[in-house]
């Protein structure tokens, strides 16, 4: 008769772990676009204090463990709390006191194992956090890939992956030693629970408040109450331990940084003016500027002339909205630019850096980048930089697929492409260096 329920039996398991497996993978999702949200609604300056791998390992390996530790032990933890009822009701029907001792022993054997939350949640940070700086190092050394093969030194490659990843050994046996000494100690409660339960049923058979056949069932229904309680415990440790892991993210301080100020859209009607404009890359260090005043007239084009280091990028890096930490007044559209949100900087200013970012997508989507443009307007930026050459060199034209940061491209024609994305976009002001 059995083989007639293993069928249905079967499925039922495996509907049970594909919802559990998408729903799993949504929470993750999610998670991701949090995460993702929160990285670019800081400022530029905030985005920079991180590096690129910290983010990586964020969206990465902080969403695994949270899969693992977090999400997963969700729906142990129903689980965990519904297997219990049925011996804790039939331990109730032998004398209710028996469900009092177990609850009892219950709060201990979760309790105790806390004294170590706090520790356990720093080395769970620790962990995530020298992730971070594996994921840096590997995204560090492998884009200095080109400079190392020149050098004939491309086994410091290895040698860097190898000393980070051995730090991020070294803080997660530390981190298994703290859970394993948590895990330990609630087992160990939950075995003298056991004792003290046995100890009390034998008390109500002395005082005949229960029949003398109790000893076993009672015995085996706690063992059942207990065991559920002590799995649990390694549970809440791990979730606990991920709550500095979500605060590391800050989902939600950086919403009014993008553009929670006046949106007012503004015209170009004036001109730019720096005004007793002071500006230090620190405290500590001599001003770069100090009270430099100029005006850029509207429509005409400016050359920036300076030594290397005289702060040429840094004057547009602040027109652009990049650093705004100064002093006095940098006026665009006739609004200091602290005054404005992004969104409106950059209806007026676009910065082309020096070394311009090329996706691994086509030429066509490292142009449109996702906004939408007629034919008109895509060919009249790509003759005025100078780029129907190119495209029509290229095996698939404007669908050729470009490698990692334009690898297969020259400086000048990334560059190109970087003006190109300016030109396309209509920007009244277009920094360039």
């Amino acid at each position: 008769m059995l083989h007639v329920f293993e069928q249905p039996l079967c499925s039922l398991l495996v509907l049970t772990d594909y919802k559990r497996a998408k729903a799993t993978g949504k929470m993750s999702i999610d998670l991701r676009v949090d995460i993702s949200n929160s990285v670019i609604t800081r400022s530029y300056s905030s985005f920079t204090e991180k590096t690129v791998g910290s983010y990586s390992s964020w969206m990465i390996s902080d969403v695994a463990l949270i899969e693992q530790r977090g999400f997963n032990n969700v729906f142990s933890v129903v689980q965990i709390i519904s297997d219990p009822l049925f011996s804790i009701v039939a331990l109730f029907s032998f004398h209710w006191s028996l469900v009092i001792v177990a609850l009892i022993i219950g709060v201990v054997t979760v309790g105790i194992p806390q004294l170590w939350r706090k520790r356990l949640q720093q080395t769970n940070l620790e962990t995530t956090k020298q992730n971070e700086d594996l994921y840096g190092t590997i995204n560090d050394q492998l884009a200095g890939y080109e400079t190392l093969y020149s050098l004939g030194l491309t086994k410091r490659i290895t040698e860097q992956i190898l000393v980070a990843s051995e730090l991020v050994l070294k803080k997660q046996l530390h981190q298994v030693r703290f859970e394993t000494v948590a895990s330990n100690t609630g087992g160990f409660i939950n075995l003298v629970g056991q004792l003290v339960i046995n100890g009390w049923t034998g008390f109500l058979i002395f005082a005949k408040l229960t029949p003398i056949g109790a000893i076993n069932s009672t015995a085996s229904l706690s063992y059942n109450v207990l065991n559920s309680l002590a799995a649990f415990n390694p549970i809440l440790t791990q979730l606990q331990s991920l709550s500095p892991v979500f605060k590391k993210y800050e989902l939600n301080a950086h919403v009014d940084q993008v553009g929670m100020r006046d949106q007012t859209s503004y015209e170009t009607a004036n001109d730019i003016e720096f005004s007793r404009f002071t500006y230090s890359y620190s405290s500590d260090k001599p001003a770069l500027f100090h009270n430099l005043s100029f005006i850029i007239p509207k429509g005409s084009k400016t050359l920036i002339q300076g030594e290397s280091g005289a702060g040429k990028s840094t004057l547009l890096r602040v027109l652009a909205g990049q650093i705004p930490e100064y002093t006095g007044a940098v006026m665009l559209c006739g609004q200091d630019l602290s005054h404005l949100s992004t969104q409106q900087i950059h209806e007026h200013v676009l910065y082309v850096s020096q070394s311009p970012h090329i996706f691994s997508a086509s030429l066509l989507d490292n142009l449109l980048l996702g906004d939408s443009f007629t034919l008109q307007e895509l060919d009249a930026a790509l003759e005025i930089t100078d780029l129907l050459e190119l495209v029509s060199a290229l095996p698939n034209g404007l669908d050729t697929i470009l490698t990692e940061n334009g690898k297969n491209l020259s400086g000048g024609q990334r560059q190109r492409i970087a003006l190109a994305r300016c030109l396309l976009r209509g920007c009244s002001k277009t920094c360039s260096i």
